[in-house]
């Protein structure tokens, strides 16, 4: 079971829903749908958007986000999208 089947489940409906909301908060529109366009689908985004990233310092894109850095996350995002390793 993954963290998507948890939030599926009906005692974590407002957790799901503040997840997403902060998400929308803090990355915004265009960097959602880039996500989503990188990953393939919002789930699979949002899963990386809550994860620790190497690249990042190993800190969440979520934790960059939150501290206004959004163009570091959209250009972690264009070199993945790439394959760009640097």
């Amino acid at each position: 079971m993954d963290i998507e089947d948890l939030l599926a489940q009906e005692k974590f409906k407002e957790l799901d829903k503040f997840l997403n909301e902060e998400m929308i908060n803090y990355a915004g529109k265009d960097l959602i749908e880039k996500m989503t366009k990188v990953w393939g689908n919002k789930e699979v985004a949002r899963k990386w958007f809550y994860s620790n990233a190497l690249a990042l310092g190993n800190e969440r894109p979520y934790d960059y986000c939150k501290k206004g850095k959004q163009k570091e996350v959209n250009d972690l995002l264009g070199r993945i999208e790439y394959g760009v390793c640097a």
